[in-house]
Protein backbone atom coordinates (compact mmCIF):
# COMPACT_ATOMS: atom_id res chain seq x y z
CA UNK A 1 0.00 0.00 0.00
CA UNK A 2 1.16 3.17 -0.95
CA UNK A 3 0.04 7.30 -0.02
CA UNK A 4 -0.65 9.68 -1.72
CA UNK A 5 0.72 13.31 0.26
CA UNK A 6 -1.21 16.48 0.68
CA UNK A 7 -1.29 19.16 3.29
CA UNK A 8 -5.00 19.10 5.42
CA UNK A 9 -3.88 22.17 7.08
CA UNK A 10 -1.34 24.90 7.49
CA UNK A 11 0.64 27.38 5.51
CA UNK A 12 3.50 26.63 7.19
CA UNK A 13 5.82 28.65 9.66
CA UNK A 14 4.93 29.24 13.16
CA UNK A 15 1.75 31.95 13.55
CA UNK A 16 -1.76 31.38 15.01
CA UNK A 17 -3.77 32.67 12.52
CA UNK A 18 -7.26 31.59 11.78
CA UNK A 19 -8.85 31.29 8.59
CA UNK A 20 -9.13 28.77 5.75
CA UNK A 21 -6.97 25.77 6.34
CA UNK A 22 -4.52 26.53 2.99
CA UNK A 23 -3.58 29.85 4.78
CA UNK A 24 -4.03 29.25 8.49
CA UNK A 25 -0.86 28.97 10.52
CA UNK A 26 0.30 26.72 13.45
CA UNK A 27 2.28 27.25 16.14
CA UNK A 28 4.19 23.96 17.12
CA UNK A 29 1.26 21.50 16.99
CA UNK A 30 1.42 18.61 19.26
CA UNK A 31 -1.43 16.55 19.08
CA UNK A 32 -4.30 15.32 17.13
CA UNK A 33 -7.61 13.49 17.32
CA UNK A 34 -10.69 13.38 14.92
CA UNK A 35 -14.64 13.61 16.64
CA UNK A 36 -16.93 11.06 14.86
CA UNK A 37 -18.53 13.79 13.30
CA UNK A 38 -15.70 14.62 11.36
CA UNK A 39 -13.82 17.70 13.21
CA UNK A 40 -9.76 17.25 14.03
CA UNK A 41 -8.37 19.14 17.27
CA UNK A 42 -5.11 19.87 17.57
CA UNK A 43 -2.99 20.84 20.41
CA UNK A 44 -0.47 23.38 20.48
CA UNK A 45 1.14 22.81 24.06
CA UNK A 46 4.13 25.30 23.99
CA UNK A 47 1.87 28.17 22.97
CA UNK A 48 -0.84 26.90 24.50
CA UNK A 49 -3.44 26.98 21.72
CA UNK A 50 -6.30 24.29 21.43
CA UNK A 51 -7.36 24.47 17.19
CA UNK A 52 -10.42 23.29 15.96
CA UNK A 53 -10.78 22.32 12.11
CA UNK A 54 -13.87 21.67 10.34
CA UNK A 55 -14.99 21.99 6.94
CA UNK A 56 -11.76 23.49 5.46
CA UNK A 57 -11.51 25.92 8.84
CA UNK A 58 -9.36 26.56 11.51
CA UNK A 59 -10.40 27.99 14.44
CA UNK A 60 -9.40 28.55 18.32
CA UNK A 61 -11.37 27.39 20.56
CA UNK A 62 -9.53 28.55 24.24
CA UNK A 63 -7.82 31.27 25.55
CA UNK A 64 -3.97 30.66 24.80
CA UNK A 65 -3.43 33.06 28.40
CA UNK A 66 -1.94 30.02 30.44
CA UNK A 67 -3.89 29.37 34.03
CA UNK A 68 -6.43 27.48 35.37
CA UNK A 69 -10.25 28.11 34.71
CA UNK A 70 -12.99 25.67 34.59
CA UNK A 71 -16.38 27.01 33.01
CA UNK A 72 -17.29 28.16 29.36
CA UNK A 73 -14.50 27.80 26.57
CA UNK A 74 -14.14 32.34 25.84
CA UNK A 75 -12.95 32.64 29.93
CA UNK A 76 -11.16 28.64 30.35
CA UNK A 77 -7.66 28.44 30.98
CA UNK A 78 -5.17 25.85 30.52
CA UNK A 79 -1.52 25.12 30.73
CA UNK A 80 0.61 23.80 28.09
CA UNK A 81 -2.79 21.02 26.94
CA UNK A 82 -0.78 18.07 25.73
CA UNK A 83 -2.65 14.76 24.49
CA UNK A 84 -6.02 15.11 23.36
CA UNK A 85 -9.05 12.86 22.43
CA UNK A 86 -12.61 13.00 21.37
CA UNK A 87 -15.45 10.05 22.78
CA UNK A 88 -18.34 8.70 20.62
CA UNK A 89 -20.44 11.77 21.40
CA UNK A 90 -17.91 14.27 20.41
CA UNK A 91 -16.76 15.32 23.79
CA UNK A 92 -13.09 16.38 24.31
CA UNK A 93 -10.79 14.85 26.87
CA UNK A 94 -6.97 16.51 27.36
CA UNK A 95 -4.40 16.28 29.36
CA UNK A 96 -3.51 19.34 30.41
CA UNK A 97 0.29 18.83 31.27
CA UNK A 98 1.55 21.51 33.54
CA UNK A 99 -1.79 21.84 35.21
CA UNK A 100 -1.16 18.25 35.96
CA UNK A 101 -4.82 17.51 35.52
CA UNK A 102 -7.36 15.87 33.26
CA UNK A 103 -9.75 17.96 31.40
CA UNK A 104 -13.07 17.84 29.20
CA UNK A 105 -14.70 19.91 26.94
CA UNK A 106 -18.07 19.11 26.22
CA UNK A 107 -19.84 19.83 23.09
CA UNK A 108 -21.60 22.10 24.48
CA UNK A 109 -18.55 24.14 24.84
CA UNK A 110 -17.91 23.91 29.01
CA UNK A 111 -14.80 23.16 30.22
CA UNK A 112 -14.59 20.69 33.93
CA UNK A 113 -12.09 19.02 35.57
CA UNK A 114 -12.35 15.31 35.29
CA UNK A 115 -9.14 14.39 37.27
CA UNK A 116 -6.85 15.96 39.50
CA UNK A 117 -7.38 18.43 42.43
CA UNK A 118 -10.24 21.25 41.29
CA UNK A 119 -8.43 24.02 43.55
CA UNK A 120 -6.11 27.11 42.18
CA UNK A 121 -3.18 25.81 43.94
CA UNK A 122 -0.97 23.33 41.18
CA UNK A 123 -0.66 20.06 42.74
CA UNK A 124 1.51 17.44 41.12
CA UNK A 125 2.57 14.05 41.68
CA UNK A 126 1.30 10.47 42.19
CA UNK A 127 -1.71 9.56 44.14
CA UNK A 128 -4.12 7.06 43.28
CA UNK A 129 -8.07 7.42 44.68
CA UNK A 130 -10.87 9.64 43.74
CA UNK A 131 -11.25 11.56 41.11
CA UNK A 132 -10.86 15.30 42.33
CA UNK A 133 -8.06 13.91 44.82
CA UNK A 134 -5.91 12.30 42.51
CA UNK A 135 -2.45 13.71 41.74
CA UNK A 136 -0.92 13.09 37.74
CA UNK A 137 2.91 14.19 37.51
CA UNK A 138 3.26 15.64 33.69
CA UNK A 139 -0.16 13.98 32.10
CA UNK A 140 1.19 13.26 28.73
CA UNK A 141 -1.05 11.32 26.09
CA UNK A 142 -4.54 10.21 25.86
CA UNK A 143 -6.59 7.87 24.90
CA UNK A 144 -10.26 6.63 25.67
CA UNK A 145 -11.63 2.95 25.00
CA UNK A 146 -14.12 1.96 22.54
CA UNK A 147 -16.86 1.95 25.17
CA UNK A 148 -16.27 5.19 26.51
CA UNK A 149 -15.43 3.96 29.86
CA UNK A 150 -12.49 4.56 30.78
CA UNK A 151 -9.23 7.13 29.83
CA UNK A 152 -6.00 5.53 29.97
CA UNK A 153 -3.05 8.43 29.93
CA UNK A 154 0.68 8.15 30.00
CA UNK A 155 2.72 11.09 32.52
CA UNK A 156 6.07 10.63 33.31
CA UNK A 157 7.11 6.93 33.52
CA UNK A 158 3.25 5.49 34.23
CA UNK A 159 0.66 4.82 32.47
CA UNK A 160 -3.01 5.28 34.40
CA UNK A 161 -6.63 4.31 33.85
CA UNK A 162 -9.39 7.22 34.97
CA UNK A 163 -13.00 5.34 34.75
CA UNK A 164 -15.94 7.32 33.21
CA UNK A 165 -18.34 5.15 34.12
CA UNK A 166 -18.07 2.63 37.35
CA UNK A 167 -16.08 3.44 40.14
CA UNK A 168 -14.75 7.04 39.98
CA UNK A 169 -10.97 6.08 41.36
CA UNK A 170 -8.08 7.01 39.50
CA UNK A 171 -5.82 3.64 39.19
CA UNK A 172 -2.03 3.14 38.14
CA UNK A 173 -2.26 0.50 35.56
CA UNK A 174 1.57 -0.51 34.99
CA UNK A 175 5.00 1.03 35.86
CA UNK A 176 7.02 2.12 39.21
CA UNK A 177 7.40 5.55 37.48
CA UNK A 178 11.22 5.45 37.71
CA UNK A 179 12.79 6.04 34.18
CA UNK A 180 14.06 2.62 32.37
CA UNK A 181 13.56 -0.59 30.69
CA UNK A 182 11.81 -3.43 32.23
CA UNK A 183 8.53 -5.69 30.59
CA UNK A 184 6.77 -8.13 33.51
CA UNK A 185 3.77 -7.53 35.54
CA UNK A 186 2.45 -3.80 36.33
CA UNK A 187 4.51 -3.45 39.89
CA UNK A 188 8.27 -4.18 38.06
CA UNK A 189 7.52 -2.62 34.87
CA UNK A 190 9.70 0.12 33.85
CA UNK A 191 8.95 3.23 30.91
CA UNK A 192 11.34 5.70 30.09
CA UNK A 193 9.19 8.74 29.36
CA UNK A 194 5.80 7.42 27.55
CA UNK A 195 4.61 10.11 25.34
CA UNK A 196 1.39 8.47 23.83
CA UNK A 197 -0.66 5.89 23.98
CA UNK A 198 -3.55 3.49 21.94
CA UNK A 199 -6.39 1.27 23.42
CA UNK A 200 -7.25 -1.67 21.28
CA UNK A 201 -10.64 -3.50 21.23
CA UNK A 202 -9.80 -6.05 23.55
CA UNK A 203 -8.47 -3.27 26.23
CA UNK A 204 -4.85 -4.09 25.49
CA UNK A 205 -2.26 -0.47 25.37
CA UNK A 206 0.04 0.18 22.55
CA UNK A 207 2.43 2.48 24.62
CA UNK A 208 5.26 4.93 22.38
CA UNK A 209 8.08 4.90 25.17
CA UNK A 210 10.17 7.69 23.32
CA UNK A 211 13.19 7.18 24.82
CA UNK A 212 13.46 2.72 24.69
CA UNK A 213 12.76 3.28 20.97
CA UNK A 214 10.11 0.87 21.55
CA UNK A 215 6.52 0.19 20.95
CA UNK A 216 5.26 -1.59 24.53
CA UNK A 217 2.00 -3.41 25.12
CA UNK A 218 0.15 -3.57 27.99
CA UNK A 219 -2.33 -6.36 29.00
CA UNK A 220 -5.87 -5.73 30.35
CA UNK A 221 -4.02 -6.72 33.63
CA UNK A 222 -1.01 -4.77 33.13
CA UNK A 223 1.20 -6.88 32.25
CA UNK A 224 4.08 -5.06 29.78
CA UNK A 225 6.05 -6.79 27.36
CA UNK A 226 7.48 -5.43 24.53
CA UNK A 227 5.95 -5.07 21.09
CA UNK A 228 8.13 -3.58 18.40
CA UNK A 229 11.89 -1.95 18.80
CA UNK A 230 15.58 -3.40 19.70
CA UNK A 231 15.85 -0.54 21.72
CA UNK A 232 18.38 0.77 19.44
CA UNK A 233 18.18 4.80 17.78
CA UNK A 234 17.50 3.97 13.61
CA UNK A 235 20.10 6.16 11.56
CA UNK A 236 17.73 8.35 9.41
CA UNK A 237 20.16 8.12 6.57
CA UNK A 238 20.33 4.18 6.70
CA UNK A 239 17.34 3.48 4.26
CA UNK A 240 17.63 -0.46 5.61
CA UNK A 241 15.92 0.69 8.54
CA UNK A 242 12.98 2.01 7.06
CA UNK A 243 12.05 -1.25 4.43
CA UNK A 244 8.42 -2.93 4.81
CA UNK A 245 8.18 -6.06 6.88
CA UNK A 246 11.18 -5.77 9.29
CA UNK A 247 10.59 -8.17 12.26
CA UNK A 248 9.13 -6.24 14.96
CA UNK A 249 11.66 -7.21 17.91
CA UNK A 250 14.28 -6.09 14.80
CA UNK A 251 13.12 -2.79 14.39
CA UNK A 252 14.58 0.62 14.89
CA UNK A 253 12.86 3.95 15.57
CA UNK A 254 13.94 7.62 15.50
CA UNK A 255 11.76 8.86 17.77
CA UNK A 256 8.10 7.38 18.86
CA UNK A 257 6.34 10.39 19.42
CA UNK A 258 2.78 9.54 18.65
CA UNK A 259 0.87 6.71 17.97
CA UNK A 260 -2.70 5.84 16.32
CA UNK A 261 -4.63 2.46 15.73
CA UNK A 262 -7.27 1.81 12.88
CA UNK A 263 -10.20 -0.51 12.25
CA UNK A 264 -8.21 -3.56 11.03
CA UNK A 265 -5.91 -3.05 14.36
CA UNK A 266 -2.75 -1.67 12.42
CA UNK A 267 -0.88 0.48 14.77
CA UNK A 268 0.50 3.81 13.21
CA UNK A 269 3.64 5.48 14.63
CA UNK A 270 4.67 9.23 14.29
CA UNK A 271 8.84 8.30 14.30
CA UNK A 272 10.13 11.64 13.51
CA UNK A 273 11.27 11.67 9.88
CA UNK A 274 8.80 9.21 8.66
CA UNK A 275 5.63 7.08 9.89
CA UNK A 276 5.65 3.78 10.12
CA UNK A 277 3.23 0.87 10.70
CA UNK A 278 3.40 -1.97 12.87
CA UNK A 279 1.16 -4.85 12.29
CA UNK A 280 0.49 -7.20 15.59
CA UNK A 281 -1.04 -9.65 13.25
CA UNK A 282 1.96 -9.99 11.47
CA UNK A 283 4.56 -8.89 13.77
CA UNK A 284 6.24 -6.76 11.49
CA UNK A 285 7.20 -2.79 10.70
CA UNK A 286 7.00 -1.19 7.84
CA UNK A 287 7.44 2.24 6.67
CA UNK A 288 4.91 4.44 4.85
CA UNK A 289 6.08 5.43 1.10
CA UNK A 290 4.81 7.62 -1.98
CA UNK A 291 4.08 6.45 -5.28
CA UNK A 292 7.16 7.97 -6.40
CA UNK A 293 9.57 6.37 -8.60
CA UNK A 294 9.99 2.94 -7.96
CA UNK A 295 7.18 2.78 -5.34
CA UNK A 296 9.91 2.45 -2.42
CA UNK A 297 10.45 6.04 -1.30
CA UNK A 298 10.02 6.84 2.36
CA UNK A 299 7.32 9.88 3.02
CA UNK A 300 9.56 11.99 4.78
CA UNK A 301 8.53 14.55 7.53
CA UNK A 302 10.28 17.62 9.40
CA UNK A 303 9.31 16.43 12.51
CA UNK A 304 6.22 13.51 12.88
CA UNK A 305 5.04 14.41 16.18
CA UNK A 306 1.32 12.82 16.27
CA UNK A 307 -1.49 11.16 14.21
CA UNK A 308 -4.82 10.42 14.07
CA UNK A 309 -7.17 8.28 11.60
CA UNK A 310 -9.57 9.60 9.74
CA UNK A 311 -11.63 6.19 9.07
CA UNK A 312 -13.44 5.03 6.40
CA UNK A 313 -15.89 2.32 5.31
CA UNK A 314 -12.38 0.38 3.51
CA UNK A 315 -8.92 0.23 4.08
CA UNK A 316 -8.92 2.54 1.25
CA UNK A 317 -10.95 4.76 2.38
CA UNK A 318 -9.18 5.17 5.37
CA UNK A 319 -6.66 8.59 5.80
CA UNK A 320 -4.32 9.28 8.12
CA UNK A 321 -3.33 12.71 9.08
CA UNK A 322 0.48 13.38 10.85
CA UNK A 323 1.21 16.41 12.94
CA UNK A 324 4.12 17.69 11.01
CA UNK A 325 5.95 19.49 14.55
CA UNK A 326 8.83 21.23 12.01
CA UNK A 327 6.76 22.27 9.03
CA UNK A 328 3.70 23.55 11.44
CA UNK A 329 1.41 21.89 9.49
CA UNK A 330 -0.76 18.91 9.25
CA UNK A 331 -0.08 16.46 6.64
CA UNK A 332 -2.87 14.15 5.05
CA UNK A 333 -1.37 10.40 3.93
CA UNK A 334 -4.60 8.80 1.51
CA UNK A 335 -3.54 5.07 0.66
CA UNK A 336 -3.82 3.63 -2.75
CA UNK A 337 -2.71 0.33 -4.34
CA UNK A 338 -0.54 1.88 -6.86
Amino acid sequence: MFFTVSIFAGAGGVGTGDGPAATAQFARPFAITASPGGAVYVTEAVFNGIRKIESGIVSTLASRTNGYADGPLATALFNQPAGIVSDQAGNLYLADSQNHRIRKIDTAGNVTTVAGPRGSEILQGWADGALLGSLFNYPDGITIDVGNDNIYLSELHRIRRIPLSTDDIVHTVAAVGIAGFADGPPTRAQFDEPVDLVVTQTGDLFVADINNYRIRRVSPSGTVTTAAGDGVLAVPSDKSQFVDDIPALNARFESVNGIAIDATGLVWIADATHVRMYSPIANTVSTACSDQGTHQQPIEFQDALAITILAGTTILDRKVLVVDNGANQIIQLTPHLD
